[in-house]
């Protein structure tokens, strides 16, 4: 893989983690937070060096989860605030997010490899075509969970329609791929509208549909579970 192409995926990573820094308790943010950055930044070259985009992947979820409970312990140092049960509340939901993240980061890659195949048979540009379709993919799933938490509060998959679904997993998907035309240059030929309508709109629908297939498992396992639980009639 080409020295660019890494480094560009490197510096969308630690982009990323620094909106996420904004967890953070906002004295905490300005005295570690530079520092921060470029601990992670480091971490990425030393893993996808070491183990290439999945060991990257395997960073991102590794900082995420460990991200999301310092913040929530920083921001709730208080002896009032029963903290146990709140980090067991907020651990369970980051839990699932990852979790949902991580299944489409599988799922994307191989999607994103056979574009790479079509588009570039030769291999002569400089993508990491795994990273392309690995990362979106997590960052989707990720997003996704937290916006249909915002969004539906404890309604469950088999509570909403799968049209609803699809639509809060368009919205994780346009706001990915917005991100990066907000944090990075292009260094494509293609005009900056139709690089726009290309990259956005294919993550946005590949959201939309891991969504609504994200929902059909849920309850397809919830019908299981429910026959399973009933037992045999007789």
């Amino acid at each position: 893989m080409l020295r660019s192409g890494i480094e560009r995926t490197i510096e969308l990573s630690a982009g990323v983690y620094g909106v996420l820094l904004m967890l953070y308790p906002k004295e905490y943010r300005e005295e570690y937070g530079p520092h921060m950055v470029q601990v992670f930044r480091d971490s990425c070259r030393y893993e996808v060096g070491r183990a290439g985009v999945l060991g990257l992947v395997a960073l991102l979820a590794r900082t995420v989860l460990d991200l999301l409970s310092t913040a929530v312990t920083e921001r709730n140092k208080n002896p009032e605030v029963h903290r146990e049960v709140v980090m067991k509340k907020w651990l369970g939901r980051i839990g699932g997010a990852v979790l949902i993240g991580l299944t489409w980061a599988v799922v994307w890659a191989p999607v994103a490899v056979l574009i790479g195949l079509i588009v570039d048979p030769d291999g002569s540009m400089d993508e990491m075509w795994v990273a392309i379709g690995a990362y979106p993919g997590f960052l989707c799933g990720v997003l996704f969970s937290a916006v249909l938490g915002i969004a539906e509060g404890r309604r469950g998959f088999d509570e909403l329609s799968l049209s609803r679904v699809g639509a809060w997993g368009a919205v994780a998907g346009l706001l990915v791929g917005v991100l990066p035309f907000l944090i990075g240059e292009s260094t494509s030929e293609l005009p900056p509208w139709l690089l726009g309508v290309v990259v956005i709109g294919s993550i946005t629908l590949l959201s939309a549909v891991s969504a609504v297939g994200s929902a059909l498992l849920s309850q397809y396992a919830a019908r299981r579970q429910t026959r399973a639980g009933a037992g045999p009639e007789g």
